[in-house]
């Protein structure tokens, strides 16, 4: 079923389709550009006539002028995938519970795997934390696949649907993809994990490494694209002085054996 509205000037053409993919083509409208309000997808029109087409059990709402797509893939979205959104996409996640500041490989391999474009739409702890983007994937032995760092203030998880670039979603059957994150050790003044204490945190380039014996050849720091950081390190009572000389404000991960700390600098 499809329908043109018309109000104030605004022409609003909507599709519906229930058990198939349905193709539409409207007619003797206002030129322009018409964003559809389910998927986001963008269709210039400069000869009267918009086409498009509309998933199984979904809708196609296309607006002269309009905002673009309205809400967030989620419980109640009304894009359905192919067939109704009723395959699960196998999705692998590397590292599978990252770290705030840490950078993490998604790969994708589901029923969008055959498209030519593959679009991860993703954020942070359930869509709230570090704004919504879209990531284009590239395609890696028959798999797709993207990297994104973990936000500094993200603690819950990485939430994910992905498209074709137009009309077509996978959202795990409204369920999005998730994985949870890595609870870093973090406090106010210091951070403390396994009898170690790095403090002050956040500071301004220099922290004082104590609390248990940590031998230097066994620290890296790493950036938040996850490249090693030059940093120094100097004997300071029972435990050491670290430094990073000339490094920016931002994230840094402090590794020493199997433990991993987040670093906050302000490098003022």
């Amino acid at each position: 079923m499809g329908f043109v509205r018309r109000f104030n000037g605004t022409d609003v053409a909507v599709g519906l389709a229930k058990d198939g993919s349905v193709n539409f083509s409207f007619s003797g409208l206002n030129n322009g550009t018409y964003r559809d309000a389910v998927s986001g997808r963008e269709v210039t029109v400069s000869g009267g006539t918009l086409n498009f087409t509309v998933e199984p059990s979904s809708a196609g709402i296309y607006v002269l002028n309009g905002p673009g797509r309205i809400g967030n893939p989620g419980d109640g979205y009304f894009q359905g995938g192919s067939n109704g959104g009723s395959t699960p996409a196998s999705v692998e996640y590397v590292p599978v519970n990252p770290l705030p500041g840490q950078t993490l490989k998604v790969i994708y391999n589901g029923f969008l795997a055959s498209e030519s474009k593959v679009v991860m739409h993703h954020s942070w702890d359930n869509w709230t934390v570090g704004g919504i983007s879209d990531a284009q994937m590239s395609k890696v032995n028959g798999k797709w696949e993207a990297t994104v760092t973990v936000p500094a203030a993200a603690r819950i998880n990485f939430s994910a649907a992905f498209n074709n670039g137009a009309v077509r979603w996978d959202n795990n059957n409204n369920q999005d993809y998730k994985t949870p994150l890595g609870k870093p050790a973090m406090g106010v003044a210091g951070v403390q994990a396994k009898g170690l204490q790095v403090y002050p945190n956040p500071s301004n380039g220099q922290w004082i490494i104590a609390g248990m014996q940590v031998k230097a050849d066994a620290i890296m720091v790493l950036d938040a694209a996850g490249r090693r950081v030059p940093f120094a390190l100097d004997p300071q009572g029972r435990g050491w002085l670290l430094r990073l000389p000339g490094a920016s404000a931002g994230v840094y991960v402090l590794h020493w054996g199997e433990q991993r700390m987040i670093l906050m600098n302000r490098a003022e």
